[in-house]
């Protein structure tokens, strides 16, 4: 009897074991994670204190800070919904921070992006600025004016209101595609940055 019952928790557990195994498999295929993320960074490499997120919050130690946000955790069976993201910090020193959006780094990033729109930008503290925060603004490249965007794409920025959360225009970001911002911070003053992001 006790053979038996050892028999059926074994049988039991491997199966188990193999489910889990194909769920992740099958998930991880479909590239359907999605997840927000906020850089924030030092051009003089001076520290920031009083770090926190709506999201989870890592540092970095060639980058500064790290938010990161799931979306698809959040938004639950709604898909394309548009959830806020932000990320509290004080510098230690005056200065230029970095405001580097993208998102999350993915294992499979050769075969899936991973991908996230990003709109309506903002930052809270004295000051400091986002400009162009709507990507409203276009210069003669057809690029967001005030945003530096390494990896510019037509395709990955929508000017005719049909994926902005305001406004008309919104941009298609990844891990390897980020929007990238440099502001101006003084020491102590603490500064909220924001961004709004939905699903691909």
């Amino acid at each position: 009897m006790k053979k038996t019952n050892y028999f059926i928790f074994i049988t039991m557990l491997i199966t188990g074991l193999l489910y889990c195994l194909w769920l992740f498999t099958a998930y991880a295929q479909t590239g359907n994670e999605r997840s927000a993320r906020i850089d924030i960074s030092s051009e003089n490499k001076f520290a920031f204190t009083k770090v926190k997120s709506n999201g989870v919050v890592t540092p970095d130690p060639t980058k500064g800070w790290i938010a990161h946000l799931d979306l698809r955790a959040l938004e639950g069976k709604e898909r394309g919904k548009w959830q806020e993201m932000w990320v509290e910090f004080t510098p230690e020193e005056s200065g230029f921070t970095v405001i580097n959006i993208r998102g999350a780094y993915y294992n499979d990033l050769n075969v899936n992006r991973h991908e996230v729109w990003i709109d309506d930008v903002s930052i809270e503290g004295e000051g400091s600025e986002i400009k162009n925060g709507s990507f409203e603004q276009i210069d003669f490249q057809d690029s967001p004016i005030g945003w530096f965007w390494p990896v510019p794409s037509k395709d990955s920025y929508s000017t005719n209101g049909s994926q902005a959360r305001t406004g008309r225009n919104c941009i298609l970001v990844w891990h390897d595609a980020p929007i990238i911002q440099r502001i101006g911070v003084k020491a102590g003053n603490k500064y909220k940055v924001s961004a709004w992001f939905k699903t691909y």
